[in-house]
């Protein structure tokens, strides 16, 4: 079953509102451009596009689409095998592209119980033609009268964007097996664990200078220097020249597996992906983004595993083995004991009893603001001593802010400087604004840290996650920061459809009804003006730029009077313009009342004070506004004087 929403409307409707046709021309006409690395338009790919397709680069309304897909359960059950695959896009010619208000304006729903394989080429089919045919449709401008000329409008697709699974359907590239590099393919060093049964990437001094001192130093490498260059990044004219001859076979059967060359290896391609077919696929440098969501997620609980904090440890006997059978550290390999058992000796990157207490001792006492992490005590378990449900924003605070906090008292130099140097590289990448001019320290930082990982952990922790470090810092040159090119508003998006689910016989109907009733309240909104709908709440990042918090318990209260003057004199008393007026008041309680205790005097002060202050100030001619208001105070409602507001509503919670 599919549901499909058409491209053009929505172009058209977005072209119709004056705010959002000048926001799609903000990347040419209003983008900072200081040589920093902001928005996609600063990297390579986005000034390769204008210079080879000039007709497409001179007019700045054309359009330039990111696509995602990626399955998802609707019932929000892990034992249901019903899959959900929503194809979503984003508009890169908008300064919020990523925004996941700026996500959803075209989206595709197909269902089956299954991953899609290859027939998700007939599902993006229709898609392609629409896009296509995007430049022979005329659409009329809203702007300034002498650009109101009816237009062609024309759109590309910029780049796709899908974590790893449903980056094999995308792009017909085998994701398993030796040659699953996305950018080397077919010149992907693999090597395969006996022991452990999988295939890792190793080899990293490959990336390294040419000249560097650790190429020629071969106690700790398989007693071997390394020489060799590093593989040339593969053009889009060179793909297609591999992937054209392979035919696509629908289904999932013999036939749609990938073809094995002749050394018994599994080819890079599969199948020769849809995608081809646009007229600009092959000048792309980057056509399917890094996700760099995922790949921190698998980077983090793999290192966790590897420390025993995570799970099952990794540090187990058939690791240790791989290391045995590959010559490597021979002081971990394992030792036979009685009975067939084996005793691991303590590795440099093993963690004590002490130590995993002193680590998450620190960890708990970690005080953030509110929204920037989880609540710690979620995500650890005191008892164990390990970290439980780590979600991908968990994985990303821990690897760029957290983790080296935690490490730096706990392990030998060369481990913690290590995954303090990775971390610091994390957390470098994921800014919103990168100097171009780093990027080459920071690629040899990076090689230099999997190059160091490979002392200290066993080839077990190379997986593919771990080897596409080393392509972060040419993807980042091309296609501009990494969040603008990773999947976390996409999954968030899937979230919001999941509560679209009202009809479980019929899910992708009720989504799909969910998602056309908010554009329909979307499309009345744009273009009222000063409009302040009922009964939607607001988004807690507008109301912090407001410096207004809308985190906690959000309930209607209903105040008596008696409160109201309470609230009242409390603002009074604490407010330094009304401090002379309070010492007046409680002379004149002392004279009248002569013989009267200070506590009584004192509460008549709370009870009189508010009135007698706006009696006395109304026969004062000149008057502080501010002071003025304050002596007014609530007349049956909360006061909503700009200002004081905020302390009103704070007095009365």
């Amino acid at each position: 079953m599919m549901w499909y929403f058409p491209i053009i409307p929505r172009l058209r409707r977005l072209f119709r509102n004056k705010g959002n046709a000048r926001m799609l021309r903000w990347h040419a006409e209003e983008r900072q451009q200081d040589g920093m690395l902001r928005h996609p338009a600063d990297g390579s790919q986005w000034q390769n596009i204008d210079r080879k397709f000039k007709e497409f680069g001179m007019d700045a309304r054309n359009i330039r689409f990111g696509l995602s897909t990626d399955g998802m359960n609707p019932f929000g059950e892990m034992s249901s095998g019903h899959s959900t695959w929503p194809v979503t896009m984003c508009i890169y010619n908008l300064p919020l592209a990523m925004h996941e208000e700026e996500v959803h304006n075209d989206a595709d729903y197909y269902s089956r119980p299954k991953q899609p394989g290859n027939d998700i080429d007939v599902y993006l089919r229709h898609w392609l033609k629409i896009l296509n045919s995007c430049g022979r449709r005329k659409v009329s401008p809203c702007g300034t009268r002498t650009n109101r000329r009816r237009f062609k409008l024309r759109a590309l697709l910029f780049v796709t964007i899908n974590d790893w699974p449903a980056l094999n359907n995308i792009s017909g590239q085998s994701n398993k097996g030796y040659k699953t590099c996305t950018h080397y393919m077919d010149e992907t060093e693999s090597t395969y664990l006996k022991h452990c049964r999988k295939v890792v990437k190793m080899g990293h001094r490959r990336f390294l200078a040419a000249n560097h001192p650790v190429r020629k130093k071969g106690k700790h490498f398989e007693h071997k220097a390394d020489h060799r260059t590093e593989p040339k990044h593969r053009s889009g004219k060179t793909v297609f020249a591999m992937v054209k001859d392979l035919k696509v076979v629908f289904g999932k059967g013999p036939g749609s597996q990938p073809i094995e060359s002749e050394d018994g290896h599994r080819r890079c391609g599969k199948r020769n992906p849809i995608f081809w077919e646009l007229p600009y696929w092959e000048f792309l440098d980057v056509r399917h983004a890094i996700d760099v969501m995922h790949l921190t997620k698998n980077l983090c609980v793999n290192l966790l595993g590897f420390l025993s904090v995570y799970g099952k440890s990794k540090d187990t006997l058939e690791a240790r083995n791989d290391l045995k059978h590959m010559e490597q550290c021979s002081d971990l390999h394992p030792e036979p004991k009685e009975k067939g058992s084996h005793y691991l000796s303590p590795a440099s990157y093993t963690l004590s009893k002490a130590e995993k207490e002193s680590m998450f001792e620190c960890l708990e006492s970690i005080k953030v603001p509110s929204g920037y992490f989880t609540n710690i005590k979620r995500i650890i378990s005191t008892k164990e001593k390990k970290f439980t449900n780590l979600k991908s924003h968990d994985c990303h605070v821990l690897m760029t802010q957290l983790l080296p906090v935690v490490i730096r008292d706990i392990f030998p130099d060369n481990v913690r400087a290590t995954i303090t140097k990775l971390c610091v590289f994390m957390n470098v990448i994921s800014q919103k604004v990168i100097d171009p001019d780093r990027l080459e320290a920071l690629q040899n930082d990076v090689v230099q840290c999997l190059v160091s990982f490979e002392l200290i952990f066993p080839p077990s922790f190379f997986n593919i996650m771990t080897h596409l470090l080393c392509h972060l810092m040419k993807v980042i040159s091309i296609l501009g920061p990494v969040y603008l090119h990773n999947t976390f508003p996409f999954e968030r998006y899937m979230g919001v459809q999941k509560k679209y689910v009202r009809n479980h016989a019929r899910p992708e109907a009720s989504i799909a009804k969910g998602y056309g009733t908010e554009e329909v309240i979307e499309f009345c909104v744009e273009f009222i003006e000063d409009l302040r709908p009922i009964g939607v709440p607001e988004s807690r990042h507008e109301g912090r730029l407001r410096e207004k918090g809308t985190l906690g318990r959000k309930a209607i209260m209903t105040v008596d009077n008696d409160l109201f003057r309470k609230a009242h004199f409390t603002i009074l008393q604490h407010t330094s313009l009304v401090a002379p007026y309070i010492e007046e008041h409680l002379a004149l309680g002392r004279a009248r009342n002569i013989g009267k205790s200070d506590a009584w005097i004192a509460r008549h002060h709370i009870d009189t004070f508010p009135t007698w202050l706006r009696q006395h100030l109304m026969g004062t001619p000149e008057i502080n506004q501010q002071l003025a208001f304050l002596a007014r105070g609530p007349s049956g409602s909360i006061a909503t004087f700009q200002g004081y507001e905020d302390q009103w509503v704070h007095i009365l919670h």
